[in-house]
């Protein structure tokens, strides 16, 4: 089983209530994203967070017991708070750049846990707004703590379980231009070229993962990077990660 597997309901869960608007990618629609380790909504709130703004308290509660819901099968309580978590970003996804980092390992891996959702990896622009949400939360916890194997792991399978879609984000952030058929630069897709960017990102989580076996999408891509005929080396995949949140916190202060 793949380490996204792990977050997946076992009940079909409603139909989201969610009317996205574009929030995190220029002209390209949103993105999604990945997991959450079982203890992090089991952990006691930081007492930091009792001075932060009402709509960060919100945004935080919502997340934790959305994971709480589904660490505990009640399905109910963890879809109701993981679309309201959803909702209360999409008002203004900047709220993202006010959330703690002590905090953001358990926002990312709500996020993550909602794009295990059917009816939101259907909808490509939900999916791809909740990928970036997911990386970037993750991503700044990563930052905070660095050599923190499961956190690696799960901006890792983020990268596996939204590899149809986060390229456009990968594209964007190395401003890549669209596919031209009659450029020899850029006539292939965009999928193709951003592969190489994607490849060195998934090294540089590897680093720091003992674990490396893995089944699933999760398998897949960190075999094809393993393999990859690629001069792309894990700190070039750390540059690119870097360049990856410089775009995501630009485009986020613009809503």
């Amino acid at each position: 089983m793949g380490l996204f597997d792990f977050f997946k309901k076992k009940s079909a869960p409603q139909q989201p209530k969610v009317q996205p608007k574009p929030s995190t990618s220029q002209s390209i629609p949103n993105q999604q994203t990945s997991h959450k380790g079982a203890s992090d909504s089991q952990k006691p709130a930081s007492s930091s967070v009792a001075s932060l703004p009402s709509n960060i308290q919100n945004i935080i509660g919502a997340a934790r017991l959305g994971l709480m819901g589904a660490q505990t099968g009640n399905s109910r309580m963890e879809q109701e708070n993981l679309f309201n978590m959803f909702n209360l970003v999409q008002d203004a996804c900047s709220q993202l750049l006010k959330i703690p980092t002590d905090q953001c390992n358990l926002v990312g891996s709500a996020f993550s846990l909602l794009l295990s959702y059917r009816q939101v990896r259907e909808n490509e622009d939900l999916a791809r707004a909740i990928a970036d949400y997911a990386f970037f939360c993750l991503s700044k916890a990563i930052n905070a703590n660095p050599r923190n194997e499961m956190l690696h792991a799960k901006r890792l399978s983020v990268l596996a379980e939204t590899r149809d879609f986060f390229y456009y984000t990968v594209a964007n952030a190395m401003e890549l231009p669209d596919s031209d058929p009659f450029d020899l630069l850029t006539c292939a897709p965009l999928r193709i070229r951003t592969n190489d960017y994607l490849y060195a990102m998934v090294k540089y989580d590897l680093s720091f993962m003992r674990n490396k076996n893995f089944d699933g999408p999760m398998g897949e891509l960190i075999k094809a990077a393993t393999n990859a005929m690629s001069n792309k080396t894990a700190q070039d995949g750390n540059d690119y990660i870097d360049k990856i949140m410089i775009y995501l916190i630009n485009t986020f202060k613009k809503y």
